[in-house]
């Protein structure tokens, strides 16, 4: 699923909602972590940053808190990682990069976000813990700002 033809396969078939329903709690929560990858890469464009929460709305929020962090520790030069880096990082933290094994045979890799909380292992049917370490982020009581006076 790394290549844009399994992207755009699973869109077509319905596979990945385009976009979502999502409460104030979330929204919140998605500007945090969102917020958090501006800032390490200090970017203060709060209309990107906008576009940045909902297009990630198809990626399950902890997934989504875990890539964001992944993707700053990883990133090696000083400018925003796009969108296909933060889609990419999220489908690897979910398991959804990888064939899974039955029967013998491998089988192309799953199109279904796992649960909350796991990632798909490798035999097919099986999920893994995702972890409570480091890389799953609380947000803060108050979202933090980009610029001075303006939150996302």
């Amino acid at each position: 699923m790394q290549d844009l033809r399994d992207v755009l396969r699973q869109v077509l078939d319905g596979g990945l909602e385009p976009s979502r329903k999502a409460s104030p709690e979330e929204m919140r929560l998605r500007a945090v972590a969102i917020g958090r990858l501006f800032r390490a890469f200090g970017e203060t464009e709060i209309v990107k940053a906008e576009m940045y929460v909902d297009e990630t709305l198809a990626i399950p929020l902890d997934k989504l808190q875990t890539a964001v962090t992944a993707v700053i520790r990883a990133n090696v030069w000083h400018r925003l990682p796009v969108l296909g880096e933060l889609w990419r990082a999220a489908r690897v933290v979910s398991g959804m990069d990888r064939e899974q094994y039955r029967n013998g045979v491998y089988v192309p890799a799953p199109r279904e976000w796992p649960p909350e909380g796991k990632r798909y292992g490798i035999c097919t049917g099986t999920f893994e813990d995702l972890g409570a370490g480091p890389l799953r982020i609380a947000a803060p009581a108050d979202a933090p700002r980009l610029d001075a006076g303006e939150e996302i």
